[in-house]
């Protein structure tokens, strides 16, 4: 795990690298740790005095980077630093609300009443050398197989105390990567072994899960899509996939649990295609407008899970990743709302 100074010294060396973009407008950036919980923060500061603290996201890859600020639980809005944005993600992030900096002049700041955005520059033809994102304290906890065990040590936070060949199970991966992953969770952290182990930093590790599920696991997952003829068919009777082996998930899961958004598609997750489930309702294959998505369930429910709902929907932690990588403006308002709602959720994040 990176030591604060050294995490302060890959924020300044980012800051360095985009502060020809800030100079143009008259802009400086520095970075501070928090009094409170010892994040690291950046300060923007104009030359009439203004000033806007972030939470700051140092990270080569947008589309973790994206994910991550999306997930922060904070009080101050997330900074983006990172090398190139291109205008469709500078566009995305602004649907979203997004700020962000890069090394070839673009920049988002939106303070309501200043406001700041340049897109469209061109990528550099020469980069100053990035360090690694702050993430590269771990080499397979943060991969597709981590991000299994971490799931389900979030979706279950008791198994953290069982056996390791117990959370292997849970997590469906092998042995071995489970006592990998969790040796890095101990040393980052994340899991304290002193006796019982117990989880720690909850909230964060959340977040951080949040962003890695959603560009190392969930692209794998997708099974098949398909159309049926009416979009909600699983609104009327939830009982029918317990007869089928399937689970809710996404948007449809979130609107069992909070009818706050009244969704598009249903997401099923199942351990192999649902072929009765898929002749029954006659589902026709669709890649363009598909309203019906099932995908891999990479998980198995410990035995003796207290949590497992009666009603078929995946883990709360899983709704919730799925309604924040959708990049959908409504969905990721339903993801935050889920986040301080969910009786699930709720307790990770006062860790």
């Amino acid at each position: 795990m990176f030591t604060e100074n050294e995490q302060l010294e890959i924020v300044n060396d980012a800051l360095r690298a985009v502060q020809p973009t800030l100079d143009e407008h008259g802009l400086r950036a520095s970075a501070l740790v928090s009094n409170w919980n010892q994040s690291l923060l950046v300060r923007i500061s104009t030359q009439d005095g203004q000033s806007r603290q972030y939470a700051v996201i140092v990270d080569k890859n947008n589309e973790r980077a994206a994910i991550q600020a999306l997930s922060f639980h904070r009080n101050d809005a997330p900074l983006i630093i990172t090398p190139y944005v291109p205008s469709k993600v500078a566009r995305a992030w602004r649907e979203i609300g997004i700020d962000y900096v890069d090394e070839a002049g673009n920049l988002r700041l939106d303070w309501g009443d200043r406001l700041i955005d340049v897109e469209g520059r061109k990528r550099p033809t020469s980069q100053q050398r990035w360090n690694p994102d702050m993430r590269d304290g771990f080499t397979r906890a943060f991969k597709r197989g981590g991000v299994q065990v971490i799931f389900a040590l979030l979706a279950w936070p008791t198994l953290v105390e069982h056996p390791l060949r117990t959370i292997s199970k849970a997590a469906d991966v092998s042995l071995g990567t489970t006592q990998v992953v969790m040796s890095e969770l101990e040393a980052n952290g994340f899991v304290h072994a002193d006796g019982v182990r117990r989880l720690a930093r909850t909230s964060e590790l959340l977040s951080r899960w949040s962003s890695a599920y959603a560009t190392e696991l969930s692209p794998k997952l997708t099974l098949g899509r398909f159309r049926d003829e009416d979009a909600r068919w699983w609104r009327d009777d939830l009982s029918q996939l317990h007869d089928f082996g399937v689970l809710l998930g996404g948007e449809s899961a979130a609107y069992i649990l909070d009818d706050f958004m009244l969704p598009a598609n249903a997401i099923l997750y199942s351990r192999s295609a649902p072929r009765q489930l898929m002749a029954t309702r006659r589902w026709r294959p669709s890649e363009e407008n598909w309203n019906t998505e099932v995908r891999h369930k990479f998980w198995f429910e410990p035995r003796d899970a207290l949590n497992i709902p009666v009603e078929p929907l995946v883990p709360h932690v899983l709704i919730y990743a799925d309604l924040l990588m959708s990049g959908e403006p409504r969905q990721i308002e339903h993801a935050a709302r889920f986040r301080r709602t969910s009786n699930r959720l709720v307790p990770l994040d006062r860790s």
